[in-house]
């Protein structure tokens, strides 16, 4: 009886530069990690691999930074417009 032995790490798809970029993009500046880890994904898909979980983290970390920042933004001038307007 042949024995299958399966290794964990050739399950996950490879790091690939452009993930790398993304995620690093996505803590320095948010907008363009996001988008750089949407390209990632996409073209994962298009070259028929596995997108990984460092674009998919690009996008959440990208994603949630730029809300929050906007957030900040955007709160003083609603209380400001709220409040005296």
């Amino acid at each position: 009886m042949a024995t299958v032995t399966t290794d964990v790490a050739s399950l996950r798809a490879p790091a690939r530069a452009l993930d790398v970029v993304a995620i690093v993009c996505a803590v320095v500046l948010p907008p363009v990690g996001a988008i750089l880890g949407l390209v990632s994904r996409s073209a994962a898909k298009e070259a028929a691999l596995v997108p990984n979980l460092v674009s998919s983290a690009a996008i959440v970390i990208g994603t949630l930074i730029t809300g929050i920042a906007v957030l900040f933004v955007l709160a003083p001038l609603l209380a400001v417009v709220v409040f005296l307007g």
